[in-house]
């Protein structure tokens, strides 16, 4: 099933061997299916809130925000909102296409470090189906830009590998600026290329050459915007970041619930088997490198075990969530699918060949039967659930009725009156979704800090009438800003009968900006 790798074949330093018409028909067909999925569920599918709330970013476009940098922000604005198209599909119409160029560097980064195009077609395969990527990669998250830039820095820097031409570690320099500018765990390219650059006996001689530091003076260069903002907001984005890093006073068993819970995620994401063949993986990985010093094992290791490591260990301090740790997974299938073949090619003829095609098959299969029941249970919620559990579905919480709440709202909304939530969540997706996107204001009664304590100037709002939008009754500090406020009217969201979440819709009459308690706003964070 898998290739075997052609280690001893000569292979110009220009090219990584011949690519066979079948190998790129079945690319180009892979690729195709996995766009016509992706815009199925783009169009199926409304916007989850942390997608409602990205896009809103653009509406402001700026180097960076409450908890990350601003590069989702740019694409959004760029070709959704500076062009007028808002739709779901058109919010996520540009991570669906830099997810398929991902699939595009990716096969380029295995066929160059492996030299054969037949496992690095397996590897695009296996990386896409897993649920991880089979969802995530049309979302309007920092991940899909982040993988993008990624795969891009990773095909970049290969090809400085094998060619030695500068012009490749100055443009991988730019690829990497741009994951930089994506979301923060991007360091990890930094430290991974650093300690590639150290273990490597055969691209070790970078740190003699100039043109290293001259690409990292570059993204430092590239990267100050970002640096400034944070300076000029007490490095607010940060310590949003280290927030969710770390929690005080646990105790052993909240820790372990934790770290089980993290791994526990991955088991499902990316289905059982890749989970269990990835660690098998790195321990063979591992061994292979201290035994042999191979630059390719060592490539995929450092841009992919780091991060791992890292996140491993913080899942004993707080809860981390599975696509935190998602860029280290490409390399990490490229170099699966590698050692597979290696191992299956030592042993010709015998048993454990047979064995591990077949487990290959079942791998392959499990992924994609799990990918597309998540994928039906989202779209058409064909499973029956039981009335609690149908309640506190997250699929359904977070991709049921915010169409309904928005034009809900249009209708009981009187000479255009200004409209506030109570969570950004709810501020986001009513900015989306409320015709003619209006501003939202956010008071943040019941959650953390977010981008819109920049955004709302409480002052300008002295005097108006307000539309209020909450899942919770209104908070004493609230009721207090307002002259009155009239009973709130009830909508309820239901799915196939069941009343699966609920909002109130308050009219404040007059509101008194100067009075009562101070809101958290742009005048007084």
């Amino acid at each position: 099933m898998i290739e075997k790798p052609m280690h001893n074949q000569h292979v110009c330093p220009e090219r990584s061997g011949p690519v066979s018409r079948h190998v790129i028909w079945t690319f180009v067909v892979l690729l195709v299916a996995l766009g016509l999925v992706k815009t199925w569920l783009a169009l199926s599918l409304e916007l989850v809130p942390d997608e409602a709330y990205y896009w809103s970013w653009g509406r402001d476009p700026d180097f960076c925000y409450y908890d990350q940098p601003g590069m989702i922000a740019w694409i959004e604005y760029l070709f959704v909102l500076a062009p007028g198209f808002v739709s779901p599909l058109m919010a996520r119409l540009p991570i669906i296409i830099m997810s398929l160029f991902c699939s595009f560097f990716l096969f380029l980064i295995s066929r160059d470090l492996f030299r054969n195009t037949s496992n690095a077609l397996w590897a695009v395969l296996f990386f896409n189906i897993t649920p991880l990527f089979w969802g995530g990669s049309f979302l309007v998250l920092h991940d899909g830009p982040l993988i993008f830039f990624w795969t891009m820095t990773l095909w970049l820097l290969g090809r400085y590998r094998l060619t030695q031409r500068p012009v490749y570690l100055y443009l991988t320099a730019l690829a990497a600026t741009g994951a930089m500018y994506s979301k923060f765990t991007a360091v990890f390219l930094c430290f991974g290329l650093i300690l590639y650059i150290v273990l490597s006996n055969e691209q070790h001689h970078l740190l003699r050459r100039k043109e290293l530091y001259l690409c990292m003076g570059l993204v430092a260069v590239l990267y100050l915007p970002v640096i400034m903002w944070n300076i000029d907001h007490d490095w607010i984005a940060y310590k949003a970041v280290q927030k969710l890093g770390h929690r005080s006073h646990l105790s052993p068993s909240k820790r372990l619930e934790y770290f089980f819970s993290y791994h526990g995620a991955l088991l499902l994401v990316l289905s059982p088997l890749f989970f269990v063949s990835l660690v098998m993986t790195y321990i063979r990985a591992i061994r292979s490198w201290l035994s042999s010093k191979e630059d390719t094992i060592l490539f995929c290791l450092s841009f992919s075990l780091p991060v791992l490591l890292y996140f491993c260990l913080v899942s004993f301090k707080t809860r981390v969530q599975p696509n935190w740790s998602a860029m280290a997974f490409p390399v990490a299938f490229i170099l699966m699918i590698e050692l597979a073949a290696r191992g299956q090619h030592s042993r010709p003829g015998t048993g454990r060949s047979l064995i591990l095609d077949r487990y290959w098959r079942y791998a392959g299969l499990i992924a994609l039967f799990i990918s597309i029941v998540i994928s039906l249970q989202a779209v058409y919620h064909l499973l029956p659930l039981p009335d609690e559990i149908a309640r506190k579905d997250r699929t359904s919480q977070e991709t049921v009725g915010w169409a309904q709440l928005g034009q809900t709202v249009a209708n009981l909304r009187q000479h255009n009156e200004t409209i506030m939530a109570l969570r950004y969540q709810i501020a986001a997706e009513l900015e989306f979704y409320v015709p003619g996107q209006p501003q939202i204001y956010c008071m943040n009664a019941f959650g953390r800090g977010n981008q819109y304590d920049f955004r709302n100037d409480y002052d300008a709002l002295d005097g108006q009438d307000i539309l209020v939008v909450s899942q919770k009754p209104l908070p004493d500090d609230l009721h207090m800003k307002f002259k009155h406020i009239d009973p709130p009217y009830q909508l309820e969201i239901k799915l196939k009968g069941i009343t699966i979440k609920s909002f109130l819709i308050y009219r404040g009459i007059h509101f008194q900006a100067y009075s009562g308690p101070l809101l958290r706003g742009r005048k007084h964070i």
